[in-house]
């Protein structure tokens, strides 16, 4: 099962094609050309990174009111154009036929270290390393940076048992 993973960025993302064995295609690309490349490529089944988004309710339902404890990412305008990616790579994967799922980056840190508390450069080395132990070092030839999140992605899909999935 071809797998086309995607760690989307704000303007450039990190994707691969991988089956467990061998890694077909892989860059870090421009997301305005990798759309169109995504029409090109063959695959069975694509994943894309997402990353929480924590809200405030300052509605008269919730007990506190006072708004002044958020917890998770930071939201800023990066953030906002790395969304509107998602949405715009999840729904030309759709368009292609491909089973498409998103995949939380908490899922992921879970999936490698029991926690999602590991700080990203930390936990991007570790990553780097586990998958060159379980796949081999001729596996993954010049690979770099975004491309190994997108890796882990797939890893993840095609090593966990009952993958969790984010449902929209």
């Amino acid at each position: 099962m071809k797998v086309l993973s995607i760690d989307t960025g704000s303007k450039k993302s990190g994707w691969s094609i991988f089956d467990g064995q061998t890694l077909y295609e892989k860059g870090i690309t421009p997301n305005n050309e990798l759309i169109e490349l995504i029409g090109m490529f063959y695959f069975d089944v694509a994943i894309i990174e997402h990353f929480n988004i924590y809200m405030v309710d300052l509605s008269a339902n919730n007990p506190t009111k006072s708004g002044k404890k958020i917890i998770g990412t930071r939201f800023g305008l990066e953030n906002l154009n790395t969304l509107v990616w998602i949405g715009r790579f999840y729904q030309e994967c759709l368009m292609r036929n491909s089973q498409t799922h998103l995949i939380r980056r908490d899922t992921i840190k879970i999936f490698f270290f029991g926690t999602t508390r590991v700080k990203s450069s930390e936990a991007d080395k570790e990553i780097r390393k586990q998958l060159i132990e379980h796949y081999g070092k001729n596996t993954f030839k010049c690979v770099s940076s975004h491309i190994w999140s997108s890796l882990a992605l797939t890893h993840y899909y095609l090593n966990e048992p009952n993958p969790k999935i984010v449902k929209i």
